[in-house]
């Protein structure tokens, strides 16, 4: 297996790594990492070091919530309308 790079404790947006969590199918890297809403998600290295990845997933329900109705399609796009 490759040597990987040791990121524990960095930060990577909400993400912070916490420990090596191995390899994956493909031989990437995996961390396992804990966001600022506390759920511990485990990632690969090469997401988090060139921003794939930034959190869990809850900064894209915050940020589709923060939007709200303002972006909101009409829904009738097979009509004659």
């Amino acid at each position: 297996m490759p040597k990987y790079l040791d990121i524990t404790g960095q930060r990577f947006g909400r993400l912070k790594a916490i420990e090596f969590a191995g390899y994956d199918k493909n031989k990437a890297v995996l961390w396992k990492c804990v966001c600022e809403c506390e759920n511990i998600v485990v990632v690969r290295s090469d997401h988090l070091r060139y921003g794939r990845i930034s959190s869990c997933g809850c900064m894209k329900s915050e940020m589709s919530a923060k939007r709200g109705r303002d972006n909101a399609k009409h829904g009738m796009w097979n009509t004659r309308l």
